[in-house]
């Protein structure tokens, strides 16, 4: 519901709105600044209750917007204020590629990714079933690491693998890890 009612939104008001599907934070503040983006409205917490999802607004620099800036974003939402196209001039959509190997080129930049790809480790990773799951598979692939994954598939709310599911740091995630850890 939360990306409906954002996208529609933003059409409304006459946006050109630029879907990157499943992409998880840094990606998207990367994203914005590389392609000079003026903003971006990522929804988060998808893996938590659907109480506790959120618009995250990402500022044209690749930051989240300061305290000042959110609440102007506020007073725009509650007192109506904001450009409204006529309906022969509503924003339109348009799914957008995620740049990932220009995003991992970067970071491998930081980093001694050579002195890394001699050592062959081999890394334990949990990205919780959520943004970042099966996208780590292509950076420790580049980095030359052997990836052990637990819960790497991105999924829904409510598709986790066991009923009750919290992806966090909690029991079942740290036996899951603990369990990959001891037979590999």
């Amino acid at each position: 519901m939360p990306y409906l009612t954002a996208v529609s939104a933003l059409l409304s008001t006459g946006c050109l709105v630029s879907d990157l599907g499943i992409c998880f934070i840094p990606i998207l503040q990367f994203m914005v600044k590389k392609f000079s983006v003026k903003r971006a409205i990522l929804i988060s917490a998808g893996h938590n209750d659907a109480y506790w999802n959120a618009l995250t607004f990402i500022s044209q620099d690749g930051t989240y917007l300061n305290e000042y800036q959110g609440e102007e974003i506020l007073h725009i939402y509650h007192s109506a204020r904001f450009h409204k196209a006529p309906v022969n001039n509503l924003g339109k959509g348009e799914g957008a590629e995620v740049h990932f190997d220009l995003y991992f080129k970067c970071l491998t930049e930081f980093i001694e990714s050579g002195a890394i790809q001699k050592e062959n480790f081999k890394v334990v990773v949990d990205p919780c079933n959520g943004a970042g799951a099966g996208i780590v598979d292509l950076f420790c692939h580049s980095l030359n690491y052997e990836l052990i994954p637990v819960h790497n598939k991105p999924t829904q709310r409510g598709q986790n693998s066991s009923p009750g599911w919290w992806p966090s740091s909690r029991p079942y995630a740290t036996t899951s890890i603990s369990t990959r850890m001891s037979t590999s």
